[in-house]
């Protein structure tokens, strides 16, 4: 039996005795029986109970829908993070020739990358210091914020085409840049514990993934590599493609 059953039933006995209480019949008159109900200090007695039992499980059910819902957000954003990379990578192997100058580049390493300071989804092609809205359920409100970038160096492009790319992708909640400033907000990924709030993601990213991503469906395309790894990890060695 579900709590508000319970409370309108006892609410129910409670007013049956307020208002048909117990009357003894008199001598001569007819014996008139009324239902019994319960008395004031019995009412008094179950509310309080009552009160002490929600006082004791409201708390629990609080903490454990904050962090359902702080886990399906989570899962969210990584899927928004996953398919950030996948449609990177579909363009890097599909070949061809692209630029990927639609992306934010950084010369550093991605992790050194500043969070967004805010959401513009012109701006988030170019520079990093902006990230992209996304209203996932379409009700015009802005649900996530995506800070997709890349590395941009000489040694990653051939012939033109960029052959090896690092990509990095951060994903906040879009409600962060309202109630915080581009100061206190983290670039590492927040950690799912149980919360009675909006737990570490209303100030770091849900979900941060950082891949590296090479074109590998030419036939110079590991010779490309190689140089790549090369110039990018030991600038004193010279890989010779044969």
């Amino acid at each position: 039996m579900s709590v508000h059953v319970l409370i309108e039933k006892i609410v129910k006995l409670c007013l049956r005795s307020i208002t048909h209480p117990f009357v003894p019949s008199e001598k001569g008159k007819p014996k008139v029986t009324f239902e019994k109900g319960l008395t004031l200090i019995e009412c008094l007695v179950a509310i309080a109970v009552i009160a002490s039992t929600i006082g004791v499980i409201a708390p629990v059910t609080i903490l454990a829908v904050a962090t359902r819902v702080q886990n399906q957000r989570a899962e969210q954003a990584i899927h928004i993070a996953q398919s950030e990379i996948d449609r990177v990578r579909l363009t890097v192997e599909r070949g061809g020739s692209y630029t990927l100058d639609n992306l934010a580049s950084t010369t550093g390493p991605l992790q050194a990358v500043l969070p967004p300071e805010d959401l513009d989804s012109v701006a988030a092609s170019t520079t990093t210091t902006s990230a992209r809205p996304i209203d996932i359920n379409n009700d015009g409100n802005d649900d996530f914020a995506v800070q997709l970038f890349r590395t941009h160096r000489d040694e990653d492009v051939v012939d033109g085409t960029p052959v090896a790319v690092e990509l990095g992708v951060r994903v906040y909640k879009a409600r962060s840049f309202n109630d915080f400033k581009a100061s206190q907000l983290g670039t590492d990924e927040a950690s799912l514990t149980m919360t009675d709030g909006e737990g570490e993601g209303s100030t770091r990213p849900l979900a941060v993934l950082y891949t590296t991503i090479v074109q590998s469906d030419r036939p110079d395309s590991l010779c490309d590599f190689y140089r790549y790894n090369s110039t990018a990890f030991d600038a004193s060695t010279t890989v010779a493609c044969q």
